[in-house]
């Protein structure tokens, strides 16, 4: 694998989940998953906290992304991938959940996008 950060690592393992479980769209095969996930898990305290808030745990990273939470960012990030790959405009509106930090996040389990016609 290309020498890529940890966290830049991160941050495609949250987009490919969100695409994968909430879009039902694949953005990379299931071997590159497992790897930047066990590169992310090997290199944990390099990752920026936030995406450390995002994956839960080293532990968690290496198996599904089911448990993770989204950030406004990601969210916003996977739908622009989503219309360039597919062509198809979806948005979502919330609702969001917050930390006591006031961080917002949604998980696998919360509303899904919808189309935008």
């Amino acid at each position: 694998m290309a020498k890529i950060s940890p966290d830049f690592a991160a941050r495609k393992i949250l987009l490919a989940a969100y695409c994968y479980y909430v879009l039902d769209y694949s953005m990379m095969t299931d071997a590159k998953y497992d790897r930047l996930s066990d590169y992310v898990a090997r290199r944990w305290k390099d990752v920026d906290p936030d995406r450390q808030f995002a994956l839960c745990n080293p532990c968690d990273t290496r198996s599904t992304g089911m448990h993770f939470r989204f950030s406004v960012h990601t969210v916003g990030a996977a739908l622009n991938y989503y219309k360039y790959a597919t062509g198809k405009i979806l948005e979502y509106k919330g609702p969001w959940r917050r930390t006591n930090k006031g961080r917002r996040f949604i998980t696998c389990g919360d509303k899904r996008p919808r189309s935008v016609v």
